[in-house]
């Protein structure tokens, strides 16, 4: 009740725009409160929400309506793309309401940008109107999807500016950006001394981060019991096992299933942020909405949190910051070589946009980094981290362990990311670095996800698979799984398999090194026909790993299938 009571408050409050976004990773969001921020520049009132957190029944009473979104239907917009889609809306629905999408995609990938598309034409189906068309940003584009972005931002202030001509909105960006004083904050920030009440809600806060994510359910802490090195011991590239205990944690798991973790950042980063913030990572904040900014939004944050966890837990310092940050930092460098160069990457237009993308993008500067290059500000206010930094978000990992096999056990496979930049600076992924450090007992917040992948119980069915490098992850898990049922169908039933099971199940394997990257070899050919120990098993070998050396060039998939013994292979239909 309490919370119907505050979405009908939210909702009284008086806007011009609903700006709904999907986002996974965080860069529908990030897009979403850009145009937010320009809008309110333009004296356009708004709300801002994640499309599962806004209360779709009021959907119909909207009048103007801009959506950002990813590929597929992200977690936090499960819930609303389903009640999109049920049959019987009325083809009439939202016949009062304007709209327009920009979506987020890869242009690599046959269903380039697919969401975006279908929910552009199902609001038209549901009646809606479409006032701006549809922009596409594709992250394979040099200037990533900003390019996209800030055309179609440019056409709608022109069709915004029809809807509400008393307004001052279609202004071109040159006017927007000499603005001399800094925006009104999104948030207030006051020090606080830190009670043991406090510890208890920020740490309450600290797991139930889904609420932010839109994931199911709330993290479980649940200690890492061992890491194994899968790539040799000197290799340059790092791949490991990684098991956790979930025993008492009611956690249950099936082959395709993902498992999400929340990273935490590097102690040595937050004490470099800290100190050149000069804050102490022990100073405890609360953190409140600010009444006086004109934008309707959640506070994705705890109302209390130490700077230690704010830097170490919830803000994601390890990233790149976004092209508001240097818009805000420039306000308050006095060298005025730093200010200048500071709003020249924050300008939209094609020069400013491809030196943020070599200072930035390319170089995976993060926000320390460039408070140590920009140093000649004297105090750069939190209140604006908090809205020019994304929040961490979790990273995801295909289980490659099999529950039949170990109850209490959950393993994944993490690759370390670790690669230089074209100006030598070493960069590192922040989960899987946060991973390889994590010491052996300590806990890891973290949830199962069902996955899309989905693979057949009937251990009858043919099965293909192909999984190069750390790909290979879900199919160590239905492996397992399999073999698990045939030897419990043998030990039930006393007798031989069926002859169809004979090498129905096929696995592509491949890396840049055999010697050096064959994930789970000696695990893989225990089930193979020449190392089966039971004597039940010897004379049906159920299944075939083949090794591909992915660093030759002139090798495709679909050519394997051409190989003796392949070439005649016969799958069971659907």
């Amino acid at each position: 009740m309490q919370q119907e009571e505050q979405e009908q408050k939210l909702m009284s409050k008086q806007k011009d725009l609903l700006i709904l976004y999907g986002s996974q990773t965080g860069n529908a969001k990030y897009l979403a409160e850009e145009l937010e921020r320009e809008c309110i520049q333009r004296d356009i009132t708004v709300h801002i929400s994640g499309c599962d957190e806004y209360n779709i029944k009021f959907l119909p009473q909207e009048k103007y309506i801009s959506t950002t979104g990813q590929g597929e239907p992200t977690d936090n917009m499960i819930k609303f793309w389903q009640f999109m889609l049920i049959k019987e809306l009325p083809k009439n629905s939202l016949q009062n309401m304007e709209f327009s999408v920009f979506g987020l995609g890869d242009s690599r990938y046959q269903l380039f940008n697919a969401m975006a598309r279908k929910l552009q034409v199902r609001l038209l189906d549901l009646g809606a109107k479409e006032f701006c068309d549809r922009g596409l940003g594709d992250d394979q584009h040099p200037q990533g999807y900003y390019f996209a972005f800030d055309h179609w931002i440019a056409d709608l202030w022109t069709k915004l500016q029809q809807k509400f001509p008393s307004k001052k909105i279609n202004i071109d960006y040159s006017q927007v950006k000499q603005l001399s004083t800094p925006p009104v904050p999104k948030f207030k920030i006051s020090f606080v001394q830190e009670t043991s009440e406090i510890k208890q809600h920020s740490f309450k806060a600290y797991t139930q981060l889904h609420s932010n994510h839109s994931l199911p359910k709330e993290y479980i802490a649940c200690p890492i019991t061992n890491k194994s090195l899968l790539t040799s011991a000197n290799y340059e590239r790092e791949t490991y096992k990684m098991d956790f205990n979930i025993q008492n944690q009611n956690i249950s798991y099936q082959p395709g299933d993902v498992l999400a973790i929340h990273p935490q950042n590097q102690l040595q980063l937050c004490l470099n942020l800290a100190q050149v913030l000069n804050l102490d990572l022990s100073q405890c904040i609360e953190i409140t909405v600010n009444p006086e900014h004109k934008s309707v939004f959640k506070n994705p944050f705890p109302r209390y949190v130490n700077i230690y966890d704010l830097f170490h837990s919830w803000l994601d310092i390890s990233g790149c910051p976004s092209r508001y940050f240097l818009k805000l930092l420039s306000f308050y460098t006095s060298n005025q070589m730093q200010t200048e160069k500071l709003q020249e990457m924050s300008q939209k237009t094609q020069e400013s946009l491809e030196e943020f993308e070599q200072y930035v993008l390319k170089e995976k500067r993060n926000i320390y980094e460039i408070l140590f290059d920009f140093n000649s500000y004297s105090q750069f206010p939190l209140e604006y981290l908090l809205e020019s930094v994304q929040l961490l978000v979790p990273r995801r990992y295909s289980i490659s362990s099999c529950q039949l096999k170990s109850k209490n056990n959950l393993s994944i496979t993490v690759g370390l990311v670790k690669y230089k930049t074209d100006f030598n600076r070493q960069i590192f992924g922040t989960c899987s670095l946060f991973l390889k450090n994590i010491e052996i007992n300590q806990r890891v917040l973290l949830q199962v996800i069902k996955g899309t992948m989905q693979f057949p119980q009937d251990i009858t069915t043919p099965v293909i698979m192909v999984g190069p490098g750390t790909g290979i992850a879900p199919f160590m898990s239905f492996i397992q799984q399999r073999v698990s049922l045939i030897e419990d169908f043998i030990l039930k039933n006393k007798q031989e398999l069926p002859q169809e099971i004979k090498y129905n199940t096929i696995l592509f394997f491949g890396s840049r090194f055999k010697k050096d990257e064959y994930y789970y070899g000696q695990e893989l050919e225990q089930y193979s026909d020449c190392n089966w120990q039971q004597q039940y098993l010897i004379q049906l070998m159920l299944f075939q790993i083949i090794f591909i050396n992915f660093y030759r060039q002139d090798y495709f998939i679909y050519g394997l299938f051409e190989r003796p013994g392949l070439k005649n292979l016969r799958l069971k239909q659907d």
